[in-house]
């Protein structure tokens, strides 16, 4: 997804069943074994446009930013989620409430059913910068 950042501390990308989400500069997973993990996403936070993501593959984390590869994270547990699990944008639910929206701005979020390479990662900051 395309970020730009204004330095609120909000979550505005989670998977409901708390296994990924991106909050303020770093994504954070939750693996099968209740282990944490926060990939590196510095340099996305400064108020420019920028492309971040993740790709997961079996228990291989990799964050990039701006198709630059940032962090690679071999997890103990599986990190995966239901496929009945739904995703929120720019709004966290958490406990009673869901009142927590980001207040930057994202554009074109890609979900992929596969984990891309870096080369395709690297082609889509290309073509959309």
């Amino acid at each position: 997804l395309w970020v730009k950042h204004n330095n609120s501390s909000n979550i505005f990308f989670q998977n409901s069943g708390w296994s990924r989400r991106l909050f303020g500069s770093s994504w954070t997973f939750t693996d099968s074994l209740s282990n944490y993990y926060s990939p590196n996403l510095s340099g996305s936070t400064d108020n420019s446009w920028h492309l971040v993501g993740y790709t997961l593959s079996g228990k291989t984390i990799r964050s990039y930013v701006d198709g630059n590869l940032k962090e690679t994270i071999n997890a103990s547990g599986e990190v995966c989620c239901t496929s009945s699990d739904a995703w929120w944008i720019g709004r966290l639910c958490g406990g009673s409430s869901c009142d927590y929206f980001y207040t930057g701005a994202v554009d074109d979020v890609r979900i992929y059913n596969r984990a891309l390479t870096a080369a395709e990662i690297q082609a889509i900051y290309d073509a959309t910068k």
